[in-house]
């Protein structure tokens, strides 16, 4: 993603986050250290996240957020999110995405949002990451159609701007190399921590995704 320009600024113009209250009935995230939680919340609410849900990844940064934060700390943090799927880093291009984003920000229930998820996920560096965000596409996609009971024009206003986008591979959590449990690796905190024994194997379905 690189340097934020101006444009950069004017186009993620965000002014609020919309989380959902249901958050706080959800086991799996309270199952979360009060640490990740807050990094999580920093990160969604966040103005340089994307309209697709990526930002660059500078823990240094993010740690200037609070007092009594350090680096290493928002370090560990983001491995017990990443080892849950809450959120996906690529050390290699320096992006992180929070992957449930574009699922749980009412955004493509805006026409006028279609073009914006779809600039910000070009800007988005990671194929790995790109296809994360076009497998949770996929599933908002599914699940708006449910709501409308099939009647696809209703929705077709934003997601005429994201058909290209669609097209594209999609990739669940656990074919990300360094997520799926066949190739977790020994390496030390700062880069990925080994995925938890209840992880899905590879090419499961995201129906048991937490959902935020």
């Amino acid at each position: 993603m690189g340097k934020t320009t101006t444009r950069d600024r004017r186009r993620n113009n965000r002014k609020y986050a919309q989380m959902h209250v249901s958050i706080w009935d959800d086991d799996d995230y309270l199952e979360r250290s009060s640490g990740a939680q807050w990094l999580y919340k920093l990160l969604f609410s966040h103005p340089s996240l994307t309209w697709c849900g990526a930002m660059d990844w500078r823990p240094g940064k993010l740690a200037a957020k609070a007092s009594d934060m350090t680096k290493e700390l928002i370090i560990r943090h983001a491995a017990e999110l990443e080892a849950h799927h809450y959120i996906i880093i690529d050390q290699d291009t320096e992006e992180v995405i929070v992957r449930s984003f574009v699922r749980n920000d009412g955004l493509l229930k805006s026409p006028n949002m279609g073009v914006a998820v779809s600039s910000a996920i070009r800007d988005v560096g990671s194929n790995i990451l790109r296809g994360v965000i076009v497998n949770e596409l996929h599933r908002l996609m599914e699940d708006q159609i449910e709501d409308v009971e099939g009647d696809t024009e209703k929705i077709w206003g934003a997601w005429k701007h994201l058909e290209p986008i669609m097209s594209r591979e999609r990739i669940v959590p656990n074919e990300v190399p360094w997520l799926a449990p066949e190739h977790a690796p020994s390496a030390p905190m700062e880069h990925h921590t080994e995925a938890p024994d209840t992880a899905r194997t590879w090419g499961s379905t995201t129906d048991d995704e937490p959902p935020f």
